[in-house]
């Protein structure tokens, strides 16, 4: 899935090169790629184990800094929807 989500972008770099869009369909084009990206798993800024006892660990969402809490690794961010990727 993280591979053909970034040849989709690659793609869509491809697609940016058209020049005679108008307004309305740039954002919309930018929304869409904006989604594609937040498919792609990164891992979250800032680990840090907040209850050593469960192996509790947090974090700060790479896309929008938001926290989020590692109680059973959520797959993406309550805040934005970027999808995380927890692996070390």
């Amino acid at each position: 899935m993280k591979e053909k989500m970034k040849k989709v972008l690659e793609q869509m770099e491809f697609i940016e090169c058209i020049k005679n869009w108008t307004e309305e369909q740039w954002e919309y084009f930018k929304a869409t790629k904006e989604a594609v990206e937040k498919q792609i798993p990164k891992p979250p800024k800032r680990k840090v184990v907040t209850n050593k006892k469960t192996k509790q660990v947090s974090g700060e969402c790479p896309c929008c800094l938001g926290l989020v809490i590692n109680l059973e690794q959520p797959k993406r961010c309550d805040d934005c929807g970027q999808a995380l990727d927890w692996k070390d």
